[in-house]
Protein backbone atom coordinates (compact mmCIF):
# COMPACT_ATOMS: atom_id res chain seq x y z
CA UNK A 1 0.00 0.00 0.00
CA UNK A 2 2.86 2.52 0.69
CA UNK A 3 4.45 1.53 -2.33
CA UNK A 4 1.21 2.52 -4.47
CA UNK A 5 0.71 5.95 -2.43
CA UNK A 6 4.51 6.91 -3.12
CA UNK A 7 3.97 6.19 -6.70
CA UNK A 8 0.62 8.14 -6.67
CA UNK A 9 2.83 11.10 -5.57
CA UNK A 10 5.10 10.66 -7.98
CA UNK A 11 3.03 10.42 -11.17
CA UNK A 12 0.68 13.66 -9.61
CA UNK A 13 4.08 15.46 -9.33
CA UNK A 14 4.86 15.08 -12.90
CA UNK A 15 0.82 16.20 -14.39
CA UNK A 16 1.56 19.31 -12.34
CA UNK A 17 0.19 19.22 -9.06
CA UNK A 18 -0.21 17.52 -6.61
CA UNK A 19 -3.21 19.54 -5.83
CA UNK A 20 -6.85 19.57 -5.97
CA UNK A 21 -7.08 18.22 -9.77
CA UNK A 22 -4.40 15.96 -9.56
CA UNK A 23 -5.38 14.41 -5.98
CA UNK A 24 -2.72 11.46 -5.14
CA UNK A 25 -5.75 9.52 -3.18
CA UNK A 26 -8.10 9.26 -6.79
CA UNK A 27 -4.43 8.62 -8.69
CA UNK A 28 -4.07 5.53 -6.41
CA UNK A 29 -7.42 4.21 -7.53
CA UNK A 30 -5.91 4.44 -11.20
CA UNK A 31 -3.11 2.47 -10.42
CA UNK A 32 -4.51 -0.16 -8.19
CA UNK A 33 -7.17 -0.71 -11.22
CA UNK A 34 -4.19 -0.82 -13.75
CA UNK A 35 -1.77 -2.29 -12.03
CA UNK A 36 -3.23 -4.56 -9.41
CA UNK A 37 -3.40 -7.75 -10.76
CA UNK A 38 0.60 -7.64 -11.47
CA UNK A 39 1.39 -6.66 -8.44
CA UNK A 40 -1.21 -9.30 -6.46
CA UNK A 41 -3.08 -6.15 -4.99
CA UNK A 42 -6.69 -7.82 -2.88
CA UNK A 43 -9.44 -8.78 -5.41
CA UNK A 44 -12.06 -6.63 -3.62
CA UNK A 45 -9.61 -3.12 -3.49
CA UNK A 46 -9.24 -3.49 -7.46
CA UNK A 47 -13.03 -3.96 -7.85
CA UNK A 48 -13.53 -0.94 -5.74
CA UNK A 49 -10.76 1.26 -7.47
CA UNK A 50 -12.71 0.40 -10.62
CA UNK A 51 -15.46 2.76 -9.56
CA UNK A 52 -13.69 5.56 -8.66
CA UNK A 53 -15.11 8.05 -11.00
CA UNK A 54 -12.49 10.79 -10.62
CA UNK A 55 -9.78 8.57 -11.41
CA UNK A 56 -11.89 7.47 -14.45
CA UNK A 57 -12.59 10.93 -15.32
CA UNK A 58 -9.15 12.51 -14.51
CA UNK A 59 -6.84 10.16 -15.49
CA UNK A 60 -6.63 7.49 -18.57
CA UNK A 61 -6.04 3.80 -18.59
CA UNK A 62 -2.16 2.99 -18.42
CA UNK A 63 -1.10 2.04 -21.94
CA UNK A 64 1.07 -1.38 -22.61
CA UNK A 65 4.72 0.92 -22.33
CA UNK A 66 3.09 2.96 -18.98
CA UNK A 67 1.78 0.16 -17.47
CA UNK A 68 5.34 -1.83 -17.76
CA UNK A 69 7.11 1.37 -15.81
CA UNK A 70 4.84 1.38 -13.39
CA UNK A 71 5.05 -1.81 -12.40
CA UNK A 72 8.74 -1.71 -12.07
CA UNK A 73 8.70 1.38 -10.17
CA UNK A 74 5.95 -0.17 -7.93
CA UNK A 75 8.37 -3.17 -6.82
CA UNK A 76 11.22 -0.84 -6.65
CA UNK A 77 9.61 0.98 -4.17
CA UNK A 78 8.40 -2.11 -2.01
CA UNK A 79 10.09 -1.99 0.82
CA UNK A 80 9.48 -5.49 2.52
CA UNK A 81 12.23 -5.04 5.51
CA UNK A 82 10.19 -2.48 6.62
CA UNK A 83 7.02 -4.74 6.05
CA UNK A 84 8.14 -7.63 8.00
CA UNK A 85 9.03 -4.92 10.58
CA UNK A 86 5.58 -4.06 10.92
CA UNK A 87 4.28 -7.01 11.44
CA UNK A 88 6.34 -7.88 13.92
CA UNK A 89 5.59 -4.82 15.81
CA UNK A 90 2.13 -5.54 15.21
CA UNK A 91 1.71 -9.20 16.41
CA UNK A 92 4.07 -8.11 19.26
CA UNK A 93 1.23 -6.19 20.76
CA UNK A 94 -0.63 -8.95 21.63
CA UNK A 95 -2.92 -8.90 25.14
CA UNK A 96 -5.81 -9.81 26.54
CA UNK A 97 -7.70 -6.76 25.39
CA UNK A 98 -6.70 -7.82 21.72
CA UNK A 99 -9.74 -7.67 19.62
CA UNK A 100 -10.54 -10.75 17.83
CA UNK A 101 -10.17 -10.00 14.25
CA UNK A 102 -7.31 -7.71 15.10
CA UNK A 103 -3.38 -9.11 13.46
CA UNK A 104 -1.64 -10.34 17.12
CA UNK A 105 -5.28 -12.41 17.72
CA UNK A 106 -5.48 -13.52 14.22
CA UNK A 107 -1.24 -14.42 14.17
CA UNK A 108 -2.00 -16.12 17.36
CA UNK A 109 -4.94 -18.17 15.52
CA UNK A 110 -2.73 -19.17 13.06
CA UNK A 111 0.72 -19.99 14.45
CA UNK A 112 -1.95 -22.83 16.40
CA UNK A 113 -3.01 -24.25 13.47
CA UNK A 114 -0.07 -23.97 11.34
CA UNK A 115 3.12 -24.01 12.96
CA UNK A 116 4.95 -26.94 14.58
CA UNK A 117 6.08 -25.34 17.90
CA UNK A 118 3.30 -22.77 18.62
CA UNK A 119 5.05 -21.92 21.85
CA UNK A 120 8.26 -20.52 20.04
CA UNK A 121 6.32 -17.13 19.05
CA UNK A 122 6.81 -16.46 22.56
CA UNK A 123 9.37 -14.69 24.93
CA UNK A 124 11.62 -17.10 25.90
CA UNK A 125 11.84 -15.43 29.73
CA UNK A 126 8.15 -15.51 30.71
CA UNK A 127 6.29 -17.07 27.64
CA UNK A 128 3.47 -14.67 27.98
CA UNK A 129 4.20 -11.49 25.61
CA UNK A 130 4.68 -12.66 21.59
CA UNK A 131 8.13 -11.85 20.56
CA UNK A 132 8.96 -12.00 16.77
CA UNK A 133 12.69 -11.55 15.75
CA UNK A 134 13.22 -10.86 12.20
CA UNK A 135 14.16 -14.55 10.90
CA UNK A 136 10.84 -16.01 12.09
CA UNK A 137 8.59 -12.90 11.05
CA UNK A 138 10.19 -13.77 7.25
CA UNK A 139 9.14 -17.56 7.33
CA UNK A 140 5.84 -16.55 8.49
CA UNK A 141 5.00 -14.25 5.19
CA UNK A 142 6.89 -17.22 3.21
CA UNK A 143 4.67 -19.92 4.87
CA UNK A 144 1.61 -17.80 4.32
CA UNK A 145 2.10 -16.68 0.39
CA UNK A 146 4.25 -19.07 -1.19
CA UNK A 147 3.24 -22.77 0.80
CA UNK A 148 7.14 -22.87 2.29
CA UNK A 149 10.41 -21.44 3.95
CA UNK A 150 12.68 -20.79 1.82
CA UNK A 151 15.22 -20.89 4.90
CA UNK A 152 18.87 -22.21 4.33
CA UNK A 153 18.77 -26.05 5.46
CA UNK A 154 21.76 -24.86 8.44
CA UNK A 155 19.19 -21.90 9.80
CA UNK A 156 17.61 -22.35 13.03
CA UNK A 157 15.61 -20.16 15.49
CA UNK A 158 16.17 -20.16 19.32
CA UNK A 159 18.24 -23.66 18.65
CA UNK A 160 15.12 -25.22 16.25
CA UNK A 161 15.70 -25.71 12.77
CA UNK A 162 13.66 -23.13 10.74
CA UNK A 163 12.57 -24.72 8.27
CA UNK A 164 10.87 -27.39 10.62
CA UNK A 165 8.73 -25.05 12.49
CA UNK A 166 6.74 -24.73 9.44
CA UNK A 167 5.27 -27.91 7.07
CA UNK A 168 4.18 -27.81 3.46
CA UNK A 169 1.11 -26.90 2.19
CA UNK A 170 1.06 -28.04 -1.38
CA UNK A 171 -1.80 -26.89 -2.87
CA UNK A 172 -0.72 -22.94 -1.63
CA UNK A 173 3.24 -24.07 -3.00
CA UNK A 174 1.72 -24.90 -5.81
CA UNK A 175 -0.26 -22.00 -6.46
CA UNK A 176 2.28 -19.63 -5.79
CA UNK A 177 4.29 -21.71 -8.61
CA UNK A 178 1.48 -20.88 -11.01
CA UNK A 179 1.52 -17.28 -9.89
CA UNK A 180 5.34 -16.58 -9.97
CA UNK A 181 5.21 -18.43 -13.79
CA UNK A 182 2.74 -15.89 -14.30
CA UNK A 183 4.57 -12.90 -12.97
CA UNK A 184 7.69 -13.59 -15.11
CA UNK A 185 6.12 -13.81 -18.00
CA UNK A 186 4.54 -10.58 -16.80
CA UNK A 187 7.66 -9.31 -16.65
CA UNK A 188 9.62 -10.74 -19.98
CA UNK A 189 6.58 -8.95 -21.87
CA UNK A 190 7.32 -5.75 -20.11
CA UNK A 191 11.25 -6.19 -20.86
CA UNK A 192 9.76 -6.39 -24.60
CA UNK A 193 7.31 -3.59 -24.57
CA UNK A 194 10.13 -1.27 -22.78
CA UNK A 195 12.57 -2.25 -25.62
CA UNK A 196 10.45 -2.03 -28.44
CA UNK A 197 9.21 1.72 -26.97
CA UNK A 198 12.73 2.66 -26.21
CA UNK A 199 13.62 1.37 -30.58
CA UNK A 200 10.71 3.57 -31.41
CA UNK A 201 11.80 6.77 -29.53
CA UNK A 202 15.10 6.11 -31.52
CA UNK A 203 13.90 6.23 -34.65
CA UNK A 204 10.88 9.06 -34.09
CA UNK A 205 13.90 11.70 -33.19
CA UNK A 206 14.68 11.68 -37.06
CA UNK A 207 11.15 10.64 -38.44
CA UNK A 208 9.79 14.05 -35.70
CA UNK A 209 11.42 16.16 -37.73
CA UNK A 210 10.94 14.81 -41.13
CA UNK A 211 6.88 13.42 -40.89
CA UNK A 212 4.19 14.79 -39.49
CA UNK A 213 1.77 12.83 -37.46
CA UNK A 214 -0.35 11.75 -40.66
CA UNK A 215 3.47 10.41 -42.17
CA UNK A 216 3.43 13.28 -44.61
CA UNK A 217 6.90 14.99 -45.24
CA UNK A 218 7.33 18.35 -43.82
CA UNK A 219 10.69 19.03 -44.38
CA UNK A 220 12.17 18.81 -40.92
CA UNK A 221 15.52 18.55 -41.33
CA UNK A 222 15.80 20.83 -43.89
CA UNK A 223 13.27 23.02 -42.89
CA UNK A 224 10.33 24.74 -45.22
CA UNK A 225 11.64 26.97 -47.31
CA UNK A 226 14.98 26.83 -45.98
CA UNK A 227 14.03 27.13 -42.28
CA UNK A 228 14.98 23.77 -40.07
CA UNK A 229 17.59 22.57 -37.34
CA UNK A 230 20.55 22.24 -40.23
CA UNK A 231 19.64 25.72 -41.74
CA UNK A 232 18.93 27.97 -39.36
CA UNK A 233 15.46 30.50 -39.73
CA UNK A 234 15.46 31.34 -43.45
CA UNK A 235 11.78 31.83 -44.59
CA UNK A 236 10.59 30.23 -47.79
CA UNK A 237 8.09 32.30 -50.81
CA UNK A 238 5.01 30.38 -49.25
CA UNK A 239 5.62 30.84 -45.54
CA UNK A 240 7.26 34.64 -45.23
CA UNK A 241 3.91 35.60 -43.01
CA UNK A 242 3.27 31.90 -41.53
CA UNK A 243 3.79 33.25 -38.02
CA UNK A 244 2.35 36.09 -38.01
CA UNK A 245 -0.97 34.45 -39.47
CA UNK A 246 -0.70 31.76 -37.10
CA UNK A 247 -0.65 34.57 -33.77
CA UNK A 248 -3.59 36.36 -35.33
CA UNK A 249 -5.34 32.98 -36.03
CA UNK A 250 -4.87 32.36 -32.21
CA UNK A 251 -5.80 35.50 -30.89
CA UNK A 252 -9.10 35.02 -32.52
CA UNK A 253 -10.62 31.69 -31.26
CA UNK A 254 -13.13 32.14 -29.02
CA UNK A 255 -12.49 30.07 -25.08
CA UNK A 256 -13.82 27.11 -24.80
CA UNK A 257 -13.64 25.94 -21.11
CA UNK A 258 -14.72 22.77 -19.25
CA UNK A 259 -16.09 21.82 -16.35
CA UNK A 260 -13.33 20.24 -13.97
CA UNK A 261 -15.74 20.63 -10.71
CA UNK A 262 -13.55 22.32 -9.13
CA UNK A 263 -12.50 25.17 -11.65
CA UNK A 264 -13.03 25.64 -15.47
CA UNK A 265 -9.95 24.88 -17.40
CA UNK A 266 -9.83 26.02 -21.13
CA UNK A 267 -9.98 23.47 -24.17
CA UNK A 268 -6.86 23.04 -26.56
CA UNK A 269 -6.51 25.28 -29.25
CA UNK A 270 -6.62 22.24 -31.65
CA UNK A 271 -9.95 21.21 -30.12
CA UNK A 272 -11.16 24.83 -30.58
CA UNK A 273 -10.42 25.19 -34.00
CA UNK A 274 -12.34 21.82 -34.51
CA UNK A 275 -15.60 23.39 -32.77
CA UNK A 276 -15.14 26.92 -35.10
CA UNK A 277 -15.03 24.65 -37.92
CA UNK A 278 -17.98 22.35 -36.98
CA UNK A 279 -19.99 25.82 -36.37
CA UNK A 280 -19.52 27.53 -39.97
CA UNK A 281 -20.59 23.80 -41.43
CA UNK A 282 -23.59 23.63 -39.45
CA UNK A 283 -22.63 20.77 -36.95
CA UNK A 284 -23.61 19.89 -33.30
CA UNK A 285 -21.28 17.67 -32.40
CA UNK A 286 -17.21 17.06 -31.97
CA UNK A 287 -15.96 13.90 -31.59
CA UNK A 288 -12.28 13.87 -30.48
CA UNK A 289 -9.84 12.16 -28.26
CA UNK A 290 -8.40 13.61 -24.97
CA UNK A 291 -5.60 12.00 -22.16
CA UNK A 292 -6.07 8.73 -23.91
CA UNK A 293 -10.41 8.72 -23.58
CA UNK A 294 -12.89 9.41 -26.49
CA UNK A 295 -14.93 12.25 -26.28
CA UNK A 296 -18.27 13.79 -27.71
CA UNK A 297 -18.93 17.37 -27.31
CA UNK A 298 -22.47 18.26 -28.15
CA UNK A 299 -22.06 22.12 -28.90
CA UNK A 300 -26.31 22.36 -28.23
CA UNK A 301 -26.62 20.80 -24.47
CA UNK A 302 -22.76 22.61 -24.09
CA UNK A 303 -21.86 18.92 -22.78
CA UNK A 304 -18.41 17.05 -22.84
CA UNK A 305 -19.45 13.30 -22.47
CA UNK A 306 -16.29 10.74 -22.33
CA UNK A 307 -17.62 7.91 -24.86
CA UNK A 308 -15.82 5.50 -22.54
CA UNK A 309 -17.24 6.05 -19.10
CA UNK A 310 -20.36 8.02 -20.36
CA UNK A 311 -19.05 10.38 -17.93
CA UNK A 312 -20.98 14.16 -18.72
CA UNK A 313 -19.20 17.88 -18.17
CA UNK A 314 -20.45 21.00 -18.63
CA UNK A 315 -18.42 23.09 -21.46
CA UNK A 316 -18.72 27.16 -22.55
CA UNK A 317 -17.71 29.54 -24.45
CA UNK A 318 -16.40 32.38 -23.39
CA UNK A 319 -15.63 35.36 -25.79
CA UNK A 320 -12.63 38.29 -24.78
CA UNK A 321 -15.23 40.71 -23.26
CA UNK A 322 -16.66 37.87 -20.85
CA UNK A 323 -16.51 37.86 -16.62
CA UNK A 324 -16.09 34.84 -14.39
Amino acid sequence: AMAIKILAVEECTKLGGPDEYNDPAHFENRLVADLGDRLGLNAAHIRQAHLDEHAESRFPMFGATRRAKATARARELFDLEALLKAFAAGASTFGESSAKDSLPRIFLDWASERMTQKHIIFDEDTCTRVEIEDDLALAVFESIFLGRTFAPSEATYRGEPLNDLFPIDVVAADEAEEVLREAKAVEARDAKVLKEAEATKDKGKLGGLMFDDKGMFKGGVFGKGGKGPMFGQGKGDDDSDSEEASKSDEEDLPRWEVDLDSHWAPLEKQLVRKIVAAEAEGHNEVEYCSRGFPYRLNLEAMAQINMQTGKQRMVRRKDGDDED
